[in-house]
């Protein structure tokens, strides 16, 4: 889990009005740390864990881009097509900017900006 990501996302719920839901939320045991190699299985369990509900996900949005893409595959096994019929989100722009996705939707990450914009929040 990053705490930074999970916070932003509830903070941006509650600014909406929106309660947090835990089942709407995947995330691997502290104890697990999957690594990418063996994040397979965890990324398919959260996808039948969002399309198993009578209403099921029509967007998943992921911790990076490279577990974007391990969603993608899954979601394309199923027969889903991405963009038609669910959206897709990840975080780093890797998978667009490498030309390995064009459909995914990826949120471009400005370490510098980040540190710099701390650094502004800290000496205030």
């Amino acid at each position: 889990r990053n705490p930074a990501k999970v916070g932003g996302y509830r903070a941006a719920l509650a600014e909406h009005g929106v309660d947090f839901d835990p089942e709407l939320v995947a995330a691997p045991e502290a104890r697990e740390k999957p690594r990418l190699a063996g994040l397979e299985p965890f990324v398919e369990a959260a996808i039948e864990k969002f399309l198993a509900p009578p209403d099921p996900a029509t967007a998943i949005f992921t911790f990076n881009d490279q577990r974007a893409m391990l969603a993608m595959a899954v979601l394309e096994k199923r027969g889903l097509k991405i963009g038609r019929d669910v959206s897709l989100a990840g975080f780093g722009d890797r998978a667009f900017r490498s030309g390995d996705c064009r459909w995914l939707t990826s949120s471009r990450i400005y370490p510098y900006k980040m540190g710099q914009e701390a650094a502004r929040v800290a000496l205030e």
